[in-house]
């Protein structure tokens, strides 16, 4: 069993709790075979990229409407937050999809970028849930009889 492996694991290099990576990362759909340290980073790569995504789409904007209107909630403060975010999680991830693809993980490697996975993904959840508050803040108090002033900036 999965759990039963990564436990081993765990006392050899005092990982965190199955059920604390389980409760992020949905590890119950992972096969008990060769390749389950490989699923497990994948799992932890997969809810990394979306964070990249959802941060990247407030940094460099297609001109969606949505984006250009939440973008407006944001200060120097939440950008220059949104860049370092996105730095420290991009070098995680990164670091993840390279062993990903040579497929080529040890346990020493494994254990480093599951502590640093699940450090960086539990490091976003307060900067995220501050961002999301603040856009649907901004939402709330939108006007639309503002959506001419955005299309102003409409360059498409």
């Amino acid at each position: 069993m999965v759990k039963e492996k990564y436990s081993r694991i765990k006392k050899r290099y005092g990982l965190p709790n199955y059920e604390e990576l389980e409760r992020y990362f949905r590890l119950d759909k992972i096969e008990d075979d060769a390749y389950w340290k490989l699923e497990v980073l994948q799992k932890i790569r997969d809810k990394l990229s979306e964070i990249i995504k959802f941060l990247g789409q407030y940094l460099i904007t297609d001109h969606d409407y949505k984006i250009m209107v939440e973008i407006e909630a944001f200060d120097d403060n939440d950008f220059n937050k949104i860049r370092n975010l996105l730095k420290k999680i991009s070098i995680t991830y990164n670091k993840i999809n390279m062993l990903c693809m040579l497929n080529d993980i040890d346990e020493k490697e494994f254990a480093e970028l599951v502590t640093e996975g699940l450090e960086v993904f539990k490091s976003s959840q307060e900067i995220i849930k501050e961002l999301t508050n603040k856009i649907n803040q901004h939402w709330s108090k939108y006007e639309t009889n503002k959506a001419d002033e955005v299309e102003k900036h409409y360059l498409g």
